[in-house]
């Protein structure tokens, strides 16, 4: 439901709007259930949710800018590498190795994720090649 969006303004105006959006939607919904807006939480806390802010505003941007220029089943297919990703960083921050089923399902979502890619690119070249030799 992004692509009108992302045809007529730019990913960051889209993203902006978007995070706006749902910063009014939530503060409504503290509003109406009566929870503080500005919670107390300890200087801690308050670093994680900055940090993730932080963090995840610049992924949103990048998967809206990603939306504008590809196919959405291309762009969306490549969110599996997120626990992927997730899984990686705990093995290296834990120094452990792999599991057999953490390796085969990380191959899996590979193969998967090349499949995805290949098998567009190879159809889209088969059309390229197609519109061009039916011309005259």
């Amino acid at each position: 439901m992004y692509r009108p969006f992302l045809r007529r303004y730019p990913a960051l105006t889209t993203c902006s709007l978007a995070m706006g959006a749902a910063v009014l939607l939530l503060s409504g919904y503290c509003l109406l259930t009566r929870q503080p807006l500005m919670p107390s939480l300890t200087g801690l806390q308050w670093a994680n949710i900055l940090f993730i802010g932080l963090s995840s505003g610049p992924g949103y941007f990048c998967w809206l800018w990603a939306l504008a220029k590809m196919d959405a089943s291309r762009v969306v297919a490549f969110q599996a590498l997120g626990p992927v990703t997730a899984a990686i960083i705990e093995l290296v921050k834990a120094g452990r190795l792999p599991s057999f089923a953490l390796v085969t399902s990380l191959v899996m979502v590979t193969a998967g994720l090349v499949l995805a890619t290949c098998q567009k690119q190879r159809h889209a070249d088969n059309d390229a090649t197609a519109k061009s030799a039916t011309r005259p």
